[in-house]
């Protein structure tokens, strides 16, 4: 029989130690043996199965973070699917209000108009309507002036009158082109298009710059109110501003028409400041914004009067008298006139110029608007004070004329023409002034009664500016005169509805 010892040594302490000695058959040493193998193996099993649950459980925690991250990305991407067409409804109900304000220049209605649409069918019907009712405000506003417009839009249909008109104190003003009759009648119906439509894209654009309201475009003719349906500060000064770049512009207005071989063109301006009474006229079928009173019709008679005096422009004593001290315009006084169906006379002015803003120099003393202090270097541009920057583009849809009549308007040409209509140099206006003066001398001396000084006068202005209407005038009425020893009121006077009355015949 075999046996197996094992010895092991146990230390007690430093200096003793025990020597362990067993003896065993050899069946229990392998029975030994082998239970340790296993035990081996099962403790390695058994870690083995620890780090695969470990594993197993960092596997499914990451699974669960994608998961979750997947989950939060699906939420985010139908959110914004669903919240994108609710924010677009809440879009389109802000852009009701801005609607209403008339704010039509804003980013959104930009992107609406460019043609972006929802892609929910039903957010897109909506999008689609709210263009079609921006276009037709946008159109509206064309026809009525803005305030009326936004009037209309924002107040209770229930509680909105529709029939309203107060009492305003306004500043008209008639435009008219001058044979426009005989210039119609030597143009085809596409050239005149075009003549009209330069002329008036030019002539809309300086109103709308000095804050006017077109109220009528009457063919060749313009009706402006300023300080109605808004307030305008100083609007009869800018009423007067506004004639003077009129008249600016159409030399080089003409150059260009010239160019497309269309006739040249002259305008007459007539402005008169008064009471009215200003709003919505007309019945509850038909309305139109407009003023009513004396007033509309004494401006009407001062566009009239240009022809009789020879003038471009002409303006009211009321008007003159109205306009800002801080400006320093050129009038000249042509007299008293009495229109014909008027009880009362009216003092009117020619507006020949403006030097510009005054400048306020301490200790000096005030002075009248057409007053000859403060001038200006002779070669100084006089450049208009402008209140808003002018739109210069415009559109014009060409395929309207035949190919030999063919044109197009350039946005070039049309801010060349407002820039010449907003500057003149010093020295032409310091000669309108001297004019003026030796005019108002002459016509001074006619009302006195001293006609031979008056006939003196008017001889020697006429010698410097053969084309002066008004001194032809004059000395049309102290020639007259001087044949009949009596004041002008005959028949050939009487004929152009108009009298100028010396201040003896009132």
């Amino acid at each position: 029989d075999c046996m197996v010892v094992g010895t092991q040594t146990l230390d007690l302490d430093p200096e003793t130690s025990w020597l362990i000695v067993t003896v065993l058959p050899t069946i229990f040493h392998d029975n030994l043996v082998s239970l340790a193998t296993e035990r081996t193996k099962e403790s390695k099993t058994q870690v083995d199965a620890a780090e695969q649950l470990k594993f197993d459980s960092l596997l499914a925690l990451a699974a669960l973070a994608a998961a979750a991250v997947a989950a939060v990305l699906m939420l985010l991407v139908l959110s914004w699917f669903v919240s994108r067409p609710l924010q677009e409804l809440s879009n389109l109900k802000e852009l009701m209000v801005k609607l209403g304000d008339l704010e039509l220049d804003d980013g959104q209605l930009s992107h609406l108009r460019a043609g972006h649409r929802s892609r929910i069918q039903e957010v897109c019907h909506l999008q689609n309507a709210f263009c079609r009712m921006m276009r037709g405000v946008e159109s509206f506003t064309r026809f009525v002036p803005k305030k009326v417009v936004r009037d209309i839009v924002c107040t209770d249909g229930q509680h909105h009158q529709l029939l309203h008109a107060r009492r305003r104190k306004v500043t008209i003003m008639f435009s008219d082109v001058a044979n426009f009759t005989t210039i119609a009648e030597s143009l085809k119906e596409a050239d005149l298009l075009f003549f009209l439509t330069r002329y008036l894209a030019v002539m809309t654009t300086l109103v709308e710059s000095y804050q006017g309201e077109i109220a009528e475009i009457l063919g060749d003719g313009l009706l402006i109110f300023w300080n109605t349906p808004e307030d305008v500060r100083d609007h009869a000064t800018k009423a007067c501003m506004t004639a003077i770049a009129m008249q600016r512009a159409i030399p080089h207005l003409n150059r260009q028409l010239v160019g497309y071989g269309l006739p040249p063109l002259s305008i007459r301006i007539g402005i008169h400041t008064g009471t009215v009474l200003s709003g919505l006229i007309g019945s509850a079928r038909r309305l139109k914004f407009g003023c009513m009173g004396d007033a509309v019709n004494l401006a009407s008679r001062m566009e009239g009067l240009c022809k009789f005096f020879g003038v471009g422009v002409l303006c009211s004593g009321a008007t003159m008298e109205d306009t800002s001290s801080d400006y320093e315009f050129i009038f000249r006084r042509l007299g008293n006139v009495q229109v014909k169906g008027k009880k009362y006379t009216t003092m009117t002015y020619e507006v020949m110029g403006l030097f510009g803003k005054k400048e306020k120099e301490q200790g000096a003393s005030p002075s009248n608007s057409n007053s000859s202090t403060g001038r200006s270097p002779p070669n100084r541009e006089i450049t208009l004070q402008v209140d808003k920057t002018p739109n210069m583009m415009y559109y014009y849809d060409s395929s309207t004329f035949n190919d030999s009549s063919t044109k197009s308007l350039c946005s070039t040409d049309l801010r060349s023409s407002l820039e010449a209509a907003t500057c003149e140099r010093a020295s032409n206006l310091e000669l309108l002034r001297m004019q003026a003066v030796e005019f108002e001398t002459a016509l001074e001396a006619y009302e006195s009664g001293d006609l031979s000084r008056s006939i003196e006068l008017c001889d020697a202005l006429l010698q410097e500016c053969p084309d002066d209407g008004p001194c032809l005038r004059l000395r049309k009425l102290v020639t007259h005169a001087l044949d009949s020893k009596k004041a002008a009121t005959t028949s050939h006077l009487e004929e152009m509805d108009y009298r100028v009355i010396r201040p003896d015949e009132k």
